[in-house]
């Protein structure tokens, strides 16, 4: 189970923050469907992942980043036109995904930290429990 401390469980909630300013603009009838289409679904695949996250970690968040980021690439074209039908609307849509992207690279980033800082503790510990029996016995 992931823990996140105090401070960063900030980071966090300004990730669902940011995720909830998302679907407002969304919800804006001057978005372009396609891309209203493209941006909900990658929101909802960070969602699903944060429901993941406690239990599995970074893993659900950094795989909703990769196709997110992917399927970016591959629709380009189509997503730079349903922008253009709406230039202003569909710059503000994608600068928001960019932050919610951005804000989930810190989520994970963190609680890499500290799964590698309580991995590189738990090897001290299986090290350092031998040799201190040792010197009990």
């Amino acid at each position: 189970m992931v823990r996140l401390p105090p401070g960063r469980l900030e980071t966090l909630e300004q990730l669902r923050q940011e995720l909830d300013e998302l679907d407002a603009i969304l919800d804006s009838p001057d978005i372009p469907p396609e891309l209203r289409t493209f941006v909900r679904k990658q929101a909802r695949a960070i969602r699903d992942a944060l429901v993941r996250f406690e239990i599995n970690g970074v893993t659900p968040l950094q795989d909703a980043i990769s196709l997110g980021i992917g399927e970016l690439v591959r629709d380009q074209k189509a997503i730079q036109e349903a922008v253009d039908k709406s230039p202003e609307k569909g710059r503000g849509v994608i600068s928001k995904l960019k932050n919610v992207y951005s804000r989930v690279v810190i989520v994970c980033g963190d609680a890499e930290k500290i799964r590698k800082g309580f991995e590189a503790l738990r090897l001290l510990y299986d090290k350092v429990l031998p040799l201190v029996k040792d010197m009990i016995s």
